[in-house]
């Protein structure tokens, strides 16, 4: 999982009613407030205007592939156990 972006990186994100499907952005600013995690703007493309969405890098991916935030972590548990039981 990637933990921090530039400005102009690619970052997969779901939007509304994504029905497990990511949608791509651009990483168009980012800023931290005070003491917490830096948040990203990212942009996504739309027919009429730009559509902007605030993230930190939890809630956001390298690749359509990847998992986002929590979805990494336990896919990477789960590939753990599962070699650990063909192991035995």
């Amino acid at each position: 999982m990637k933990r921090e972006y530039n400005i102009g990186d690619k970052a997969w994100i779901y939007l509304g009613n994504h029905h497990g499907k990511k949608t791509e952005s651009t990483v168009v600013h980012s800023f931290q407030l005070g003491w917490g995690p830096v948040y990203y703007v990212c942009e996504v493309s739309t027919p009429i205007d730009p559509l902007l969405e605030v993230r930190s890098a939890m809630s956001m991916a390298e690749s359509a592939d990847a998992g986002i935030g929590l979805e990494e972590a336990a896919r990477k548990f789960r590939d753990k156990v599962l070699n650990e039981q063909k192991e035995t």
